[in-house]
């Protein structure tokens, strides 16, 4: 009976690795794609936070959109989520206002057009199809992200300024620092902490911040 139980419990475990791909169930675009898209799982919570960036060109001017989103149950393949605006530094609500639904490494999030935050409702659709498309009063975002990490969530800044630390204190501080809307991989977690690691287009910078500076649901 107990080698029947080890096998059976071996079964599930390989079982979850395939469904969750182990680890390393994390994925996002090359940074210069537009949209860019990254979403981050926690396998041990299943809880799944995600960032959605658009941007609007033209000669002299430069628009964003920028979204958190955030959601519980990945196993599940459609999940309900709660979406905050990225840029803002106001409190995001805590209203389902979107689902996000995930088709082996394709990702599809729809919202409705009249619920998102900020110049979402027009950023977005100017990107255009395939990424997004605008249907019945929805916007609709397709993406297949093309890196996979070990990251364990996503999160964006919310203060004016995030200073980076080499270590989880405050007399560690160092002079890179990021602003407002920025996205992070976390990788760790400490009381008041996270590790994280922000790729720009030139370089990666890896350090601790504070997670009063970043977007809390």
């Amino acid at each position: 009976m107990r080698i029947i139980f080890l096998i059976f419990s071996l079964f599930i475990s390989i079982g979850l690795s395939f469904a969750y791909g182990g680890e390393q169930s994390s994925w996002r675009t090359e940074i210069y794609e537009n949209p860019y898209f990254s979403v981050g799982y926690d396998i041990r919570s299943e809880l799944l936070t995600g960032y959605l960036a658009a941007l609007r060109t033209a000669p002299g001017e430069t628009n964003e959109c920028k979204l958190f989103f955030k959601g519980e149950g990945y196993s599940k393949r459609k999940i309900s989520i709660s979406i905050a605006d990225a840029t803002s530094r106001q409190s995001p609500s805590n209203r389902v206002i979107g689902q996000l639904e995930i088709k082996s490494n394709n990702f599809k999030l729809t919202v409705n057009k009249s619920q998102l935050p900020g110049d979402c409702d027009w950023v977005l659709p100017f990107v255009g199809y395939p990424a997004v498309e605008e249907k019945n009063g929805q916007i609709i975002v397709t993406i297949s992200p093309t890196v996979q990490g070990d990251w364990r969530a996503v999160g964006v800044v919310e203060a004016k300024k995030a200073y980076f630390h080499q270590a989880p204190d405050e007399t560690t501080v160092q002079k890179s620092y990021l602003v407002s809307g920025d996205i992070l991989h976390i990788y760790d977690e400490t009381p008041g902490w996270y590790f994280v690691k922000f790729k720009g287009r030139k370089k990666e910078v890896v350090g601790w911040v504070k997670v009063r500076d970043t977007i809390q649901f």
